[in-house]
C-alpha cells in the first residue's frame, strides 16, 4: 500500500502532508478510496505513533525546509 500511495503521490506531484486511503478485500484486492490533502482528525493516532508532529511538518514543508527523514523511514 505504501508504493501506491507514494506512486500516486508523485503523479500528482504532491509535496505535503494527507492521507491516500484504501480498501482492501477478502482476497487482497486493493482498491483506490481517496486522497485527502489536509490532515484527518486521526492524526493524532499517527504523531502519537510516530513521534512526529505532522502540523509542524505541514509548515517546515510550505516554507520549503527538507525533513529530516523521508516516507519510508517512517515506522
Amino acid at each position: 500500500l505504501e508504493e501506491y500511495a507514494l506512486t500516486i503521490a508523485k503523479k500528482m506531484k504532491y509535496i505535503n502532508v494527507g492521507t491516500i486511503e484504501f480498501l482492501v478485500d477478502e482476497n487482497e484486492g486493493i482498491y483506490f478510496l481517496e486522497m485527502n490533502t489536509r490532515l484527518q482528525v486521526e492524526h493524532g493516532v499517527t504523531e502519537g505513533i510516530t513521534g512526529i508532529d505532522l502540523v509542524e511538518w505541514q509548515f517546515r514543508i510550505t516554507f520549503g525546509e527538507i525533513l529530516p527523514i523521508r516516507p519510508h523511514h517512517v515506522e
